[in-house]
Order: C-alpha cells, then sequence, then structure tokens
C-alpha cells in the first residue's frame, strides 16, 4: 500500500508496510532519496537526481513480469532500474526514450532478497510518466494526473476516474482516486501543500488491509531546489539537500 504522486514540482510518495522495512535517507554521489542500504548499495524505494528527476518504486503483485536477459536491450534488475536511470538521464523525455530498450530481469541482489514486483513512476517539473513491465512486455504511459499506487495497471487505474469511481477505503484503486481529488481541492503551494495533499491517503496503523500495516514515511522532494523532505510516522520531518 503506497502512493506517489507529483504537484507542481514537488513530487514523493507514502511507504506503508507491515514489518521492520529498514530505510534511511541515502546521499550517494549526484542522488539522494530513501533507501535500504545493503553492503553499501543502496536499493532505492524513491529518489532524486542533481537534474531534478525523480522516480519511486512501487508494488505490483500479480502483475509485473521479469524476462530473461535480451541481447537487443539494456538488461536491468529490478533493484537497479532506479540507479541505472537517474544515472542516465536530466529529465523524463530522456527516460522514455531510455526505457524504450530497458528490459527488467528476474535477477536477485541476494539469496535472501528475491526480486520485488513493481511498477515505476518518474517525474520532473514538467510532468511524469509510468512504467510497467508484465507479461506483454514494457510500456511506458504519459502520468497527466500524476498519481500512481499499487496494483491494478496504471490504464486500470486511469479508466477507475473515467468512468466516476468514487473511493470506499484504502485499497489501491480508492488510494489513486483520493490523490487525484485532494491534488484538485488542496490550497496553497510548496512542501506544505504537497503533505497536506498525503495525508488523504495516509494508512494509521490498524487501518489498513492488513493489522499492522501503516504509513511509515512520507517524502517530498522540491525537484527544483534539491531538497528532500521526509516526515516520519511520528509527524516529524527532516530535509537533506541535494546541492
Amino acid at each position: 500500500m503506497c502512493t506517489a504522486i507529483l504537484d507542481g514540482g514537488f513530487f514523493g510518495r507514502t511507504l506503508d508496510v507491515e514489518s521492520d522495512w529498514g530505510g534511511e535517507v541515502v546521499k550517494c554521489q549526484n542522488i539522494i532519496g530513501m533507501a535500504r542500504r545493503v553492503d553499501g548499495v543502496p536499493l532505492w524505494f524513491d529518489a532524486v537526481n542533481a537534474h531534478g528527476l525523480a522516480c519511486a518504486a512501487l508494488n505490483f503483485p500479480g502483475l509485473a513480469a521479469y524476462h530473461a536477459g535480451s541481447g537487443k536491450k539494456y538488461n536491468i534488475p529490478s533493484y537497479n532500474l532506479i540507479s541505472f536511470v537517474l544515472e542516465n538521464c536530466k529529465n523524463v523525455r530522456e527516460v522514455e526514450e531510455l526505457l524504450s530498450d530497458v528490459n527488467i530481469t528476474p535477477e536477485a541482489f541476494a539469496p535472501d532478497l528475491p526480486p520485488t514486483p513493481l511498477h515505476w513512476i518518474f517525474a520532473d517539473a514538467s510532468g511524469s510518466i509510468v512504467f510497467e513491465q508484465t507479461v506483454e512486455g514494457g510500456r511506458v504511459y504519459p502520468n497527466s494526473i500524476g498519481v500512481l499506487t499499487n496494483a491494478p495497471t496504471f490504464p486500470e487505474h486511469l479508466n477507475n476516474i473515467e468512468k466516476g469511481k468514487k473511493p470506499t477505503d484504502l485499497s489501491s484503486e480508492s488510494r489513486f482516486i483520493l490523490a487525484a481529488e485532494s491534488k484538485k481541492r488542496a490550497v496553497g503551494d510548496g512542501a506544505e501543500r504537497f503533505f497536506e495533499i498525503m495525508e488523504s491517503v495516509f494508512v494509521e496503523l490498524g487501518k489498513g488491509s492488513k493489522k499492522d500495516m501503516k504509513t511509515v514515511y512520507t517524502s517530498c522532494i522540491d525537484l527544483r531546489k534539491g531538497e528532500y523532505y521526509c516526515k516520519n510516522s511520528d509527524g516529524k520531518i527532516k530535509s537533506l539537500a541535494l546541492l
């Protein structure tokens, strides 16, 4: 249960889990974000580079399909896609071009860290795109709504919006609609407005789809200034500048 949004020049996500997740804010060369560091390698949940290009990985169970290596594409394991893109691209336009030549492989980072089924949202101050790799292959979708949650597929989320479906709980489908509606209602600007929008999808302990699930952090990235804000479940906000 996670939600990511782009609102103006601000991008970020919630991470909703039911177990110890082991993340920390990491600054690695020209990238800053939230990651679980394993053997010195950051496994990013979300991150931004010095050009103001950001990404978040969200759970995509039952739908993500990773394929064996292809000689015609960049073969990238799922745990390394964020690093690969942020190290090689400056904006969403470049990301879209690069992803057309990317194949996500089923390689595990370690025997006890199997690949997680994911889909990704990439954003800069001009807009965002979604990347999903299913059994049908990799697809990039323009994301004018600037929202992504977990499964189902991004086109199905858009279909729910078009049909006027109403949110009834904190399921992935409902949170997509809640976030989109909150963006329209929110007032003000900047990080304060961003965190206000994210409050609509905040999961309190015991209120999610599973008893022990809760929002452990909300990130907010100022894409123009390169500042990373992190609001923990206790409500305290910490910030770190990339530049």
